[in-house]
């Protein structure tokens, strides 16, 4: 059975675009929120439905307390995204201590294209609470850090019931 251009473009199109980080970060200041990997220049068309996910985070904290830090997806249609752009989903991440790292993490968003374009998302990390430590996210063997855009193809809107 051959599908019609039509049905195929409806499809979903699987990764569209994809980043590695393999390095550990800065560290944050304080709670101000720390860029740590982005994808720019992601093609998008108007009425897809986008799964965006960063996987493997782990964080190291800078003090003996047990701290709570944030990771945040954010997104952008207009440029590049930035620290003051549109959060998509967030996830706390509790530290155990200095020396101690978080388990590894995911977050995953859901973003629907209104308009063809192109997106850039941004993964970031914050403190939210703790004492004043400071953190950032752990990178080499095993600990290589994804950032991933999929195409999941046509939006079908929230089909979903609150209850």
């Amino acid at each position: 059975m051959r599908l019609s251009p039509a049905r195929l473009n409806a499809l979903p199109k699987g990764v569209i675009s994809r980043g590695q980080r393999s390095t550990t970060s800065a560290f944050t200041s304080g709670s101000t929120e720390l860029p740590i990997l982005r994808l720019d220049g992601v093609p998008v068309v108007a009425g897809r439905l986008y799964h965006v996910r960063v996987v493997n985070v782990h964080i190291d904290g800078s003090t003996a307390s047990t701290d709570m830090a944030r990771g945040y997806l954010r997104y952008s249609t207009a440029g590049s995204a930035t620290t003051a752009s549109t959060q998509l989903a967030a996830a706390s991440l509790p530290v155990p201590d200095t020396g101690g790292i978080a388990s590894g993490t995911d977050i995953h968003g859901e973003f629907v294209a209104a308009a063809t374009g192109t997106l850039s998302v941004l993964f970031t990390i914050a403190r939210v609470t703790g004492l004043n430590a400071n953190f950032r996210t752990v990178g080499g063997t095993g600990f290589n850090l994804e950032l991933t855009v999929i195409d999941a193809g046509l939006d079908p809107g929230d089909t979903g019931i609150d209850l």
